[in-house]
């Protein structure tokens, strides 16, 4: 109880709701997609959780603007943001950093976070753990790493070099957790 869960590719709020039947004190959930975003605020509503689950509609990645949802049909959760010229209909969306979002949403602490935002994970991530203080970074985190190929870099190699250790894993996500930071001797 007490903690704050940030649930980044929120979709319909499965995460963000079950954060809060935990015991959640604040999630700041964040989908770029409108319609997901309806459904989740709708889902918060109907669950009693909407006044302590803030969803941004906003895609996150490496810089401040706007950026093209690429739609994908029937499967709301595959829609993603557009890579190039590919083919499908599109609808523009604002884009922040984690950072700047955070830092606009006063949040100082990260107990947990979910990312599961097909394929753009390293784009959110690795700005944000180049600039964010140690503080802010997530104790645990859930990260889906299906469509790691399209990641430039082995993320999860990454955020294990920063500190993070894995906890677990299923058929598409990782579960990290920073370790306690070495205590100095004295």
């Amino acid at each position: 109880s007490g903690r704050t869960f940030v649930d980044v590719g929120a979709n319909s709020g499965y995460y963000s709701l079950t954060a809060m039947s935990h015991g959640a004190e604040r999630v700041l959930a964040v989908e770029a997609n409108p319609e997901m975003c309806r459904r989740l605020e709708f889902n918060a509503q109907a669950s009693g959780f909407l006044d302590r689950i803030d969803v941004c509609q906003v895609a996150l990645g490496d810089r401040e603007g706007t950026a093209d949802l690429l739609l994908l049909g029937g499967d709301q959760g595959s829609n993603r943001i557009a890579r190039g010229a590919e083919v499908g209909e599109r609808i523009a969306v604002p884009m922040k950093t984690l950072l700047s979002l955070l830092q606009e949403k006063n949040i100082e602490r990260i107990d947990a976070m979910k990312i599961d935002v097909e394929g753009m994970e390293e784009a959110v991530l690795l700005p944000f753990f180049d600039e964010a203080p140690q503080s802010l970074w997530p104790t645990s985190m859930i990260i889906e790493y299906v469509q790691q190929n399209d990641w430039e870099i082995d993320l999860l190699a990454q955020l294990k070099k920063l500190g993070y250790a894995s906890m677990g894993r299923t058929r598409s996500n990782e579960l990290l957790r920073l370790r306690p930071a070495a205590k100095p001797s004295t």
